[in-house]
């Protein structure tokens, strides 16, 4: 057998190769900048997300996941995370609505969507969660054994007015709520 030869192959390079190239750039440039500028996901995760992951990389590195998440989500992680401490996991959570969370004309220390079952769920978890718009639609609207409360505000669905000073808090139910 005789050993092959190394032959090198070089693209060739011309003007139309060039023009092609040059004209395949720009339209791929003029694409990103439409779907960054004028798409609003698009928009959303590079002009507001990548902000606030390049403010997370600012955190000191020694912080752990929940200090970072607490850093990023301010009050409604804290609460989330007091309910859940405060809570045992076979626990069913009446929660608020969002006008509890964030009441018309007043400022809340509230963001995101804590009021939001499934937000809410990937923290409570594997406590069950009720919202308002669920009464008639679940079974563990007679089961719930905690009532959250927010702003000093409780959920519409609980059968009793509260008259305490607490704003944000969990309580214990000792009956089932009809």
């Amino acid at each position: 057998m005789e050993p092959t030869k190394d032959k090198s192959y070089t693209i060739p390079i011309s003007k139309s190769w060039i023009g092609k190239n040059l004209l395949l750039a720009a339209a791929a440039g003029i694409t990103i900048y439409f779907l960054i500028n004028k798409h609003p996901g698009y928009k959303w995760v590079c002009k507001e997300m990548f902000t606030e992951d390049k403010e997370i990389l600012s955190y000191p590195p020694d912080l752990t996941t929940g200090q970072k998440t607490a850093l990023k989500l301010g009050k409604s992680y804290n609460y989330l995370s007091y309910v859940r401490d405060h809570t045992p996991d076979t626990a069913v959570i009446l929660l608020p609505s969002a006008e509890a969370f964030f009441p018309a004309g007043k400022k809340s220390g509230f963001i995101s969507e804590p009021y939001n079952k499934l937000w809410a769920l990937r923290f409570l978890y594997p406590r069950k969660l009720v919202v308002p718009y669920e009464k008639g639609r679940t079974s563990y609207l007679h089961k719930i054994t905690h009532i959250a409360l927010v702003n000093g505000q409780a959920p519409e669905l609980l059968p009793v007015q509260l008259d305490f000073p607490y704003t944000d808090t969990i309580i214990q139910m000792n009956r089932s709520v009809k």
